[in-house]
């Protein structure tokens, strides 16, 4: 029998989006929530009855939804499919303090096959949860939205300091840059900024908010936008970024002077065009989701097809 495949999404997050509308360029159809399943009194009400009594209809032979959700949202995100449906997760962000949920959520919606961004992560929920098949896919992003701007010398921002901070690595470029010419935080033109940027300061959310993290280091997107937009990374690379490229695509830190190792690299800047050419060109093959999604299907038929 064959069941269908269909996505759905309550999430506004423009990565979930992203990774919906990629999902949807494969032929798989978006289920929209009906109106009643968008008032929070009414998912609040339903996920505690859900969570108080076995309601769930059996799953043997049902159509499948994949929901992107992360450690927290991922039964309210399910509603109202994980009723009737399959569901088949895929999963951002389950830092250590959402586990102990996501184990309870995973077993209450009777989910058998799940698929989480970081290998630690899978790891460690697979020993948990040896009854559910979970899978590894590294993030990636959709590469329409990325500039390759213009060569390193030819850019107007110096350094992009992106959403979150290395503290420590802060001071150090608020120190160099006493004219205030660095950009941190989010922008506005997210996009158009980084292809006008020279260098992207890239660190694993395990060195900046690790009280967070905690031990887990993960890929997250901010790598390949930064590749595709050409920029020199600057920061540390996660050990899955070194694995699916096959070499560190990251200007790695010098902490035993990073001022001068700074001052090094803008005085060199031309030299590092070589290295950033090379990260564009495999970001583009190894970091977007045209390159995952027929993986993550075939996953779910031939998982389906023998269970």
């Amino acid at each position: 029998m064959n069941r269908v495949i269909r996505i759905s999404t309550r999430s506004s997050d423009v990565f979930k989006r992203v990774f919906v509308e990629s999902v949807k360029e494969c032929g798989i159809p978006e289920l929209d929530p009906p109106p009643l399943w968008k008032n929070e009194t009414v998912l609040t009400l339903f996920s505690r009855l859900q969570k108080k009594s076995d309601i769930l209809a059996s799953k043997v032979n049902k159509d499948i939804v994949i929901v992107p959700s992360n450690g927290y949202l991922l039964q309210r995100e399910s509603l109202p499919y994980s009723f009737i449906r399959e569901i088949v997760p895929f999963l951002w962000d389950c830092w250590p303090g959402s586990w102990d949920t996501l184990a309870e959520t995973l077993k209450l919606l009777k989910v058998r096959l799940c698929f989480v961004t970081s290998t630690q992560v899978r790891e460690i929920m697979q020993s948990r949860l040896p009854e559910i098949k979970f899978v590894h896919v590294y993030e990636a992003v959709n590469p329409q939205y990325f500039d390759k701007g213009k060569n390193l010398t030819e850019r107007n921002n110096p350094i992009f300091e992106i959403g979150r901070k290395h503290t420590e690595y802060h001071r150090i470029v608020a120190s160099y840059f006493t004219d205030s010419r660095w950009i941190d935080g989010f922008v506005d033109d997210y996009f158009g900024t980084l292809s006008n940027t020279q260098i992207a300061v890239s660190f694993p959310r395990c060195d900046t908010h690790k009280e967070m993290a905690g031990e887990i280091e993960t890929l997250t997107e901010r790598y390949w936008e930064s590749m595709l937009s050409r920029c020199l990374m600057l920061g540390r690379a996660p050990k899955e970024l070194v694995e699916i490229m096959g070499y560190n695509p990251v200007v790695e830190v010098d902490w035993t002077n990073p001022e001068k190792q700074l001052a090094e690299i803008y005085v060199h800047l031309s030299d590092y065009q070589e290295l950033v050419d090379r990260n564009y060109q495999i970001a583009k093959e190894r970091g977007v989701w045209c390159a995952r999604i027929p993986m993550i299907l075939e996953e779910i038929r031939s998982f389906f097809g023998e269970n």
